[in-house]
């Protein structure tokens, strides 16, 4: 292969007729300098008359006629006179680079077919970068080579920008403008071309591509800035690993562009520099599949501040240095080559401690979220210090990880006789006892870091878990397990589980959880196990003296439930007809009824973040915000009540499929809210007037020929959920002073 490539180096314009001949208008851009003059006719090329030939058509002559010679001649006329010349046949740019960019893009094409699930998106990228492929690796030396570099570069362009509007997640913009807009870069295409005289002329098409580079730019910029705004915490990582790579590709060319500007002999350099164009898809295919490959926020931080350092550096090297390392040598009488190595001794040593500054500056300025991070973090580990017992240290550090991760669960389980008992529970309910065994807990055991049950640090689940355990961590939500060692076995698990931003557990996050778990070790060494075991026992027994889940959850969380005033929503359901159907159905078909009817009533009631308070045969009384803030409790609760009366619609009371139907009643207000204590148990219950309204309103409900009756403030706060209510403004209730404005839901014919 030739080491460099045989193209024109002279852009024509076209002849008059075709008698004329063609004339110079400028340098090729990719030639090297040639000894001619704007407006210099071109008689004959080697042995070939030019009479009549096109831009074009020269375009594809010059390399045939070159063969292995280094330079060609060609017979020109200048004012009259007839001189040779001649014209260098081997192009400035060697094509080594742009085969690895070639080689970069058509192997992320294949990688992203390969790894990604199948998308519009994905397969735009696939094609855009294979047009990229084609284009870097074909040179344009004859009219086929020539139309192929169009078609591809006209494709790509906006194959990449339709795909950049669907990154990272897919959803295509609104507009259908927004939609085709990318696709006006197919201008490209004809207007490279055009470079070597087709289809349009080489000047006003060179100043028209320039223009439509820099609008392909800022469409890009401006593309990626709108998803980044509209992105979660995921999808601007995933931005972020595209626009560090966009950084990469940029540093290299610029910088020796720059030097090659001041030294021309450093031109080659700027060529080779070229080839870093190959890292944006490289960069994207990380993004899209491996985006959680390393701690991307860390890297930019780091290669900004060493390439700031860098460039004050090379700024002091030029300026500073000079004057320093002349003053060095006349103080000290010092040779000159000495002094030069000590001033730039002194200089490294000057900037070094820099760095520790400015990568704070641009962590707080940039990354203040990941600041917060550590220094919380650095806070957990005083904190766990500084507690006294091993249950306050459990509570501690749930708690703190809970407000500095935000996981959508959390659950720390303490090992006894084979069964993981649950010590620390917050975010969905976790089982009060886990069995961990066999390969699970040999994975544990063979490991002191973090198991990752979600993406792990590499982009990929870990392969050793048999399906059966990693369905057991999974079922709690688990994405982190971090084991916590004792007397070299795990004694204890802390269970995290995804985050609630959407956001993946960083290499970073999972080493700040690793000294988090060593930290724990460490201070477990000062408490007795057995004590942790017999709390979470009496927690357990007296979990058991609670029937809503969200009390089991205030118990592991706090060790108790919090008594005072709160404004809730109480949710009252009867089923109508129980005394009259019981009447006429043996025991066992009552049984199965009422079981049916209570878990389809508690599951409405789960599904909608309510908490059932107790069950009375065909009644039933559930709280929304309570024990737990819950936000729009008065929407949750119609929704619950809506499904409440729709579920129950389907159930039979018995063989003959016999319908059912409900009550429902929903007051919003102020309650007191605690446990009663009875002769063998606690009872946590709502007390109050909103209560006692609630229940009137589920009374109300036959009266008022209704499946469900809710109050105003509920009605006025679920405004989206009560459009088919019908008003009845004060209304009479049994039992109650003044009149109440309330809202009912007809029976369905």
């Amino acid at each position: 292969m030739a080491s460099r490539l045989v193209i024109s180096p002279i852009s024509l314009g076209a002849p008059a007729g075709p008698d004329s001949f063609p004339t110079f208008e400028s340098r090729s851009p990719v030639g090297r300098e040639v000894a001619l003059l704007p407006g210099d006719r071109l008689l004959r090329l080697g042995e070939v008359d030019l009479r009549g030939v096109s831009p074009l058509r020269f375009f594809v002559l010059f390399p045939e006629l070159a063969g292995v010679a280094e330079t060609l001649e060609v017979e020109i006329e200048r004012d009259g006179e007839r001189r040779t010349v001649a014209l260098p046949t081997r192009s400035r740019i060697p094509p080594a680079p742009f085969l690895v960019v070639s080689l970069a893009f058509a192997t992320t094409a294949l990688m992203l077919l390969r790894s990604a699930p199948p998308s519009p998106m994905i397969r735009a990228f696939f094609l855009s970068f294979l047009g990229a492929a084609i284009f870097y690796a074909l040179p344009p030396t004859g009219y086929l080579s020539l139309a192929i570099s169009g078609v591809s570069l006209g494709l790509s362009v906006p194959l990449f920008l339709s795909a950049m509007q669907l990154f990272p997640y897919g959803s295509a913009p609104a507009s259908r403008l927004a939609r085709a807009a990318p696709w006006i870069f197919l201008l490209l295409g004809p207007l490279h071309t055009s470079r070597f005289g087709f289809p349009f002329p080489h000047e006003p098409a060179a100043r028209a591509a320039a223009i439509a580079v820099v609008a392909y730019l800022v469409a890009a910029l401006v593309i990626v800035t709108q998803r980044y705004r509209r992105a979660d915490a995921l999808g601007r990582r995933q931005l972020r690993w595209f626009l560090f790579g966009v950084y990469l590709f940029s540093l290299p060319p610029i910088t020796a562009g720059l030097c090659a500007a001041v030294v021309p002999a450093l031109t080659p350099v700027y060529i080779w520099s070229l080839a870093s164009q190959g890292l944006v898809p490289i960069a994207l295919y990380v993004s899209v599949v491996r985006y959680n490959l390393f701690d991307v926020d860390r890297l930019i931080s780091a290669t900004a501040s060493y390439n700031l350092l860098l460039a004050l550096a090379a700024g002091a090297g030029l300026t500073v240095l000079p004057w320093v390392s002349d003053r060095l040598a006349v103080s000290l009488q010092l040779e000159p080559h000495a002094s030069g190595i000590a001033t730039a001794v002194l200089l490294v040593g000057a900037l070094l401690p820099l760095d520790r500054r400015l990568r704070s500056w641009i962590d707080r300025t940039f990354f203040p979220e990941r600041r917060a991070l550590d220094e919380g973090f650095a806070f957990l580990l005083h904190a766990l210090s500084g507690c006294g017992d091993a249950r306050e240290l459990m509570r501690t550090l749930g708690g703190q990880l809970d407000g500095l991760v935000a996981p959508e669960g959390i659950a720390i389980y303490g090992h006894e006789a084979g069964t993981w008992v649950s010590v620390f529970a917050r975010g969905p309910l976790v089982p009060p006892a886990l069995e961990v065994e066999g390969p699970l807990l040999a994975t544990l055991r063979a490991r002191q870091s973090p198991l990752t049950v979600g993406p792990s640090a590499s982009g990929r689940r870990e392969v050793h878990l048999e399906t059966f355990q990693r369905a057991v961590l999974e079922t709690l939500g688990a994405d982190v397990v971090v084991p916590i060692w004792r007397r070299d076995e795990p004694t204890f698990l802390l269970c995290l589980g995804a985050k609630r931003s959407g956001d993946v557990y960083t290499p970073t996050e999972l080493g700040l959880l690793a000294a988090v778990g060593d930290k724990v070790k460490s201070e477990l060494e000062r408490y007795d196990q057995a004590e942790l075991i017999r709390q979470a026992r009496l927690m357990q027994e007296a979990l058991r003296r609670y029937v809503p889940d969200p009390i089991v959850q205030e118990l592991a969380a706090h060790g108790e439930v919090r008594e005072g005033k709160k404004v809730v929503s109480v949710l009252f359901v009867d089923l109508r007809g129980y005394t009259s159907f019981a009447e006429d159905l043996p025991a066992e078909k009552i049984f199965s009824t009422v079981n049916r009817y209570t878990l389809e009533v508690s599951d409405a009631i789960h599904e909608q973040g309510g908490s059932v308070v107790e069950f009375n045969g065909d009644g039933m009384m559930a709280v929304f915000g309570a024990p737990r803030p819950l936000a729009h409790m008065e929407e949750a609760a119609v929704q619950a009540a809506r499904d409440i009366v729709l579920r129950v619609a389907k159930l039979g009371v018995d063989d003959s499929a016999r319908p059912l139907s409900v009550g429902v009643g929903i007051a919003t207000g102020e309650a007191y809210l605690g446990s009663l204590r009875s002769s063998d148990r606690l009872i946590w219950s709502a007390i109050g007037n909103t209560t006692n309204l609630a229940a009137r309103l589920q009374v109300l409900t036959r009266e008022l020929g209704a499946s469900i009756v809710i109050d105003g403030p509920t009605c006025h706060s679920a405004e989206r959920w009560v459009g088919d209510f019908q008003a009845h403004p004060a209304t009479v209730i049994r039992g109650r002073r003044e009149p109440e404005d309330v809202y009912a839901l007809p029976l369905a014919e």
